[in-house]
C-alpha cells in the first residue's frame, strides 16, 4: 500500500491526507472517507469473532441443551445446571429459542434466559445460582466413594489419621522478646 500526504503550509490548516491504493487503477481516499468506513469494518470483524447461536435443541438421551453456533461448532450443557431449567419437562426444554441476534437463549414458557457468552464460560445463571451449584458440586465430591479414596483413608489411618495441614498444625509459642527485631 502506498501512502502520500500533503504537507501543511504555515498559512492555514493542514491539507487532508490522501491515500493511494496499489492495484489495478488507483483509488484515492481521504482520511475522512477512511474514518467513515471504520465503524462498519469493526462490526464485520466483531461478527467474525463473536460466538453466536444459530439453533438450540434438547437432547433427551443426554439431558443436554445442544447449541449450534454460526461457526458450525456445537456445544452442549446439562439442562439441570442452568438457572430456570432444572425442573422443566423435556417438552418445555425443547421449546427454547435463540434471541438477541444469537447472543442469548430463551425459554418463554419457563421465563428463563441465558446469555451465550456466559454459557461458553461455564456460567449457568446468576451469582447466587452459581454459588449454590458450587456448594452442590463440592458436597457431591466429598461423598464420592472410590477404591483409591478408600485405600488412601486406610493408609492415613495406619499413620495415625489425616496429615496435619496449616489449619491443623499445633500452635506455636509466641516468640521470646530476645528474638523480636525491635
Amino acid at each position: 500500500m502506498l501512502a502520500a500526504s500533503a504537507k501543511a503550509n504555515s498559512h492555514g490548516p493542514p491539507a487532508p491526507h490522501v491515500h493511494a491504493v496499489e492495484g489495478s487503477g488507483s483509488a484515492k481516499m481521504t482520511d475522512s472517507e477512511i474514518s467513515a468506513q471504520i465503524p462498519e469494518a469493526r462490526q464485520r470483524a466483531a461478527a467474525r469473532q463473536d460466538a453466536r447461536a444459530r439453533s438450540i435443541r434438547y437432547d433427551v438421551s443426554s439431558g443436554r441443551i445442544m447449541v449450534e453456533l454460526t461457526s458450525g461448532c456445537v456445544f452442549g450443557f446439562p439442562a439441570r445446571f442452568a438457572q430456570g431449567l432444572p425442573d422443566a419437562s423435556p417438552e418445555e426444554l425443547d421449546q427454547g429459542n435463540v434471541t438477541l441476534g444469537g447472543r442469548a437463549l430463551r425459554w418463554e414458557g419457563l421465563d428463563a434466559d441465558l446469555l451465550l457468552a456466559g454459557l461458553l464460560q461455564g456460567i449457568f445463571g446468576s451469582r447466587p445460582w452459581m454459588e449454590e451449584l458450587a456448594r452442590e458440586w463440592g458436597a457431591r465430591g466429598g461423598r464420592v466413594k472410590s477404591a483409591a479414596k478408600a485405600a488412601a483413608a486406610r493408609q492415613n489411618g495406619r499413620k495415625g489419621g489425616r496429615p496435619a495441614g496449616p489449619a491443623d498444625a499445633a500452635p506455636t509459642s509466641p516468640p521470646s522478646r530476645a528474638t523480636l527485631p525491635w
